[in-house]
């Protein structure tokens, strides 16, 4: 018998991910997100939304990751909401989430060259 918990979603999500079927992964992340413990699903939902251009799509998703925590990755969930603003055209909303995503190494250096685009652009 087959569980259908967010680990089985999961899966089915990334191979409609590998297969670039962004639109057909969509529905399996969202429900894995919904199951999920973590806010991780919603934000790798974010991801193929941003993928898609689907700017607002995106930033729900990553609002619906960020809002359930337990993160692995706080900081990317940030950026790419600042990515997702970005492209939205909310420039200092955006400009907020690459200030805090700049609080991890990682993410430091993109977040850092989106500031300066977008001061640039003020």
């Amino acid at each position: 018998m087959v569980t259908l918990d967010d680990k089985l979603y999961e899966k089915l999500a990334n191979c409609w991910i590998a297969a670039a079927e962004y639109d057909r992964s969509i529905a399996p992340l969202t429900r894995a997100g919904e199951l999920s413990a973590t806010g991780d699903m919603f934000v790798r939902l974010g991801e193929v939304q941003i993928q898609r251009e689907d700017w607002e799509g995106a930033t729900q998703a990553l609002r619906r990751g960020i809002d359930k925590g337990q993160l692995k990755d706080a900081g990317k969930a940030q950026m790419l909401m600042g990515v997702a603003l970005f492209n939205q055209k909310k420039l200092s909303e955006a400009r907020e989430w690459f200030n805090r995503s700049r609080n991890s190494e990682q993410h430091r250096k993109l977040s850092t060259d989106y500031i300066a685009l977008i001061d640039s652009q003020a």
